[in-house]
């Protein structure tokens, strides 16, 4: 009869453990949402698409988009390269979707180099 007791109390503090836990992980994410966004997603009629020559041969570039999801991230030249779990700090800002929606990214292609550049100031909806 003893073992009654200690098992409902055991119960009881590891459903308040996972209720904490899991108000812990929505709070993190809830952070990380609003700092890798600004949460502002622009309609593509808004949208002011400026020409733009290539660094490299000085071509008109394509003007197109590049669907986002995941994130995109960056590091410098000179930083070791890093794991996808202590990246989010390296993830761009507005490159992350948290949601059905198809958000994309303004860019510009290169047909002849290749050579690809990317807005991620702001994000467009389909």
């Amino acid at each position: 009869m003893e073992n009654q007791p200690l098992t409902t109390q055991m119960i009881v503090i590891i459903s308040v453990l996972i209720s904490v836990l899991t108000v812990v992980i929505v709070f993190l994410v809830l952070k990380l949402k609003t700092r890798v966004t600004d949460n502002k997603v622009l309609s593509r009629s808004s949208m002011i698409f400026p020409s733009v020559n290539c660094p490299k041969c000085q071509k008109e570039m394509e003007k197109g988009f590049v669907p986002i999801q995941k994130g995109i991230y960056y590091r410098n030249i000179n930083e070791k390269p890093f794991t996808q779990l202590l990246s989010m700090k390296k993830l761009l800002k507005n490159t992350l979707s948290f949601g059905v929606r198809q958000l994309e990214l303004q860019s510009w292609r290169c047909n002849k180099c290749n050579y690809l550049l990317i807005n991620h100031n702001e994000r467009y909806g389909k």
